[in-house]
């Protein structure tokens, strides 16, 4: 079996960790943040994360760019990124404040099955939608539900602490699936064009198959159109073909499985369904004006010892 890593709570960047913010066990982090907590650099994306990660932006903008799409994020904006989403890049402004709460996949599996709410209902197009305006109400209940997290952490003496900041995590969750229920979220609820249902089905199919089909073909088909209608439409809502969401879906896994896999040259060409490294290596180049190998030394370079 090979080894991709995921990034997790060590990895992020957070480095410092004052009484604005809680981390507990490395399974949660929770609190204020701005700018100068904040050490991303650029060369960690694109990334999947181990780590759910919800903000809240108190002050500034946050850019955030997932799954191929740019969101701009500016005060009482709230944010949701899941480990399904391949986070491109994450930029915040000189001014930049939230709330902020992360956290562990594998720990918060670790709740009791009935109660995973964070993939019930709304928060299926979360992928699709991550993020939304809060009104000054919503703003208090879920910072509240933070707030209490923290405050529960803080308390190193109680004896039942860690099942109260589980009760509580659940309380948050179904506080935000609350708040996505009255903003009437997903595509089913909203009034989208057959033009945007087409695209967004087109990002879904990417996403999916994205690694093994690379012909544009094999998307129209699953769409049930021609290739020249989608083509036309993606080119019209998204400025791009069909052919460059392909390249940029492929290039963004490669990229990832060069930084955060174990994978040898041939076994990244098996997994991107190249017929060999050599093929590989051209298309990678066309893209990035690097070869593979050297993209691979480039980021190890860049990395040891920042992350």
């Amino acid at each position: 079996m090979i080894y991709t890593k995921q990034i997790g709570l060590s990895d992020l960047g957070i480095t410092n960790y004052k009484l604005a913010l809680c981390n507990f066990d490395n399974n949660i982090v929770v609190g204020g943040i701005q700018k100068g907590d904040i050490s991303l650099i650029p060369e960690m994306f694109p990334v999947r994360t181990s780590v759910m990660i919800f903000i809240i932006v108190k002050e500034g903008t946050l850019l955030a760019e997932l799954d191929y799409t740019a969101h701009s994020m500016n005060k009482d904006a709230f944010i949701i990124i899941l480990p399904e989403h391949i986070v491109q890049k994450i930029e915040v402004s000189d001014d930049f404040k939230a709330h902020i709460l992360i956290v562990d996949q594998q720990y918060f599996s670790s709740v009791e099955e009935n109660r995973r709410r964070i993939y019930h209902a709304s928060f299926l197009n979360i992928r699709r939608n991550p993020g939304l305006l809060l009104s000054e109400k919503e703003v208090s209940v879920v910072s509240e539900c933070y707030e209490r997290i923290k405050q529960k952490i803080i308390q190193q003496g109680h004896h039942h602490r860690e099942e109260i900041i589980k009760i509580h995590l659940i309380e948050c969750m179904l506080e935000v699936e609350n708040i996505l229920i009255e903003h009437d979220y997903g595509l089913e609820s909203k009034e989208i064009s057959r033009q945007e249902y087409l695209m967004y089905n087109f990002f879904q199919l990417l996403q999916e198959n994205g690694k093994q089909e690379h012909q544009v073909m094999f998307y129209a088909d699953k769409l049930s159109v021609t290739s020249q209608y989608l083509a036309s439409v993606l080119r019209q809502l998204t400025g791009k073909s069909t052919r460059d969401w392909i390249a940029e879906a492929l290039i963004i896994e490669a990229k990832i499985l060069l930084k955060y896999s174990e994978q040898s040259m041939q076994q990244i060409t098996d997994t991107l369904n190249f017929c060999d490294p050599s093929a590989f290596g051209k298309f990678f180049r066309s893209q990035t004006g690097i070869t593979p190998f050297q993209y691979r030394k480039q980021y190890l370079t860049n990395s040891f010892g920042s992350l």
